[in-house]
């Protein structure tokens, strides 16, 4: 009796720890990590990616998106369509990986009306699912982090590899305090060439003078605002921030997913480093070969970095000119 009784608790609190450990994946519904294969992991998947595609919907039924690329910075319709397409497909991957499949129908009757551009009959589809937060949650927000997500996973970003669930979460735990504590450093028209160069010149002086640096791979964060690592993880930031909010993401089409990565990689490998290597952080050559991507994407972009800010590259007799744009003026 007494050994049936211990077999029932040990499975009560593994279904306990299981329910309790998936909330753990996401942070303010962006994941922590791709899911792994069980179901505890796979069904909050699908119901986020479900979710994603219903903010979808609402953006491409906005009467003010256009249906030509008539703006080269704005998402039109196909755009959408084409993205809540590739949710679908992820979202029947996942779903084979269920018992039954339970979704399937769902996500059939689904992929047809959105290849029909029926955005609003396949909204009215996942009102009768009840997912959680409807009317509630700001779903369009949602979409195109989920975009970035899905781009991010696509290209096997280390700070969503399961592996390294741990760093992941301190390395959105960073971003986030920024997010909350610091205003945005840039305008929603900065120029990716200044933000990349302000975060070179951020990873640079962490590099230089990591004794200035608040936090050494342990503790909380309480960063000041001329903190380096805090001007890293604020790049960052401001470009989730472009790129992720339901407004100023209806204009991010041309805005470089790649350069974001580079950037991302950049504060990520700084934080796992620190975590191993505590003082001696700086010393590994993954963050010299970071530094030089970054440069390197400065100058592609037309700009320069000049040991302090990042300025739009002029000509020779503008080059020393105060009146040049810096990180702050944005």
């Amino acid at each position: 009796m007494m050994l049936r009784h211990l077999s029932f608790l040990i499975l009560f609190l593994g279904c306990s720890m299981a329910l309790w450990a998936q909330p753990q994946r996401f942070n303010g519904g962006f994941p922590i990590c791709t899911p792994d294969e069980s179901p505890a992991e796979i069904e909050p998947e699908i119901d986020q990616t479900l979710k994603a595609i219903y903010g979808g919907c609402q953006l491409a039924l906005d009467e003010r998106v256009l249906k030509k690329r008539k703006d080269p910075e704005a998402y039109i319709v196909s755009d959408y369509q084409e993205q809540m397409l590739a949710f679908i497909a992820y979202a029947q991957e996942q779903n084979t990986k269920l018992n039954g499949q339970p979704r399937k129908k769902l996500l059939e009757e689904l992929e047809s009306l959105l290849k029909k551009e029926k955005f609003e009959d396949a909204q009215l589809l996942l009102k009768k699912e009840k997912l959680e937060g409807l009317g509630q949650e700001d779903w369009q927000t949602l979409y195109f982090a989920w975009a970035n997500y899905r781009y991010e996973a696509q290209a096997q970003a280390p700070w969503l590899d399961p592996i390294n669930r741990r760093t992941n979460r301190r390395y959105r735990a960073i971003i986030n305090y920024v997010t909350q504590r610091f205003e945005q450093p840039f305008g929603q028209q900065a120029q990716m060439g200044g933000v990349v160069a302000d975060a070179a010149q951020a990873l640079s002086n962490c590099m230089a003078y990591p004794e200035n640096l608040a936090w050494q791979g342990e503790g909380g964060f309480n960063m000041k605002k001329e903190d380096e690592l805090r001007r890293l993880a604020s790049d960052i930031a401001y470009l989730e921030w472009r790129t992720q909010e339901k407004v100023n993401g209806r204009r991010a089409y041309a805005i470089d997913r790649k350069a974001i990565m580079k950037i991302k990689l950049a504060l990520f490998d700084v934080i796992q480093s620190m975590e191993k290597q505590k003082g001696s952080w700086h010393s590994s050559s993954k963050h010299g070969e970071n530094l030089e991507i970054l440069y390197n994407l400065t100058f592609d972009n037309d700009w320069r970095v000049d040991a302090s800010s990042a300025l739009k590259r002029e000509s020779e007799n503008e080059e020393n000119s105060p009146n040049l744009p810096s990180r702050i003026e944005y």
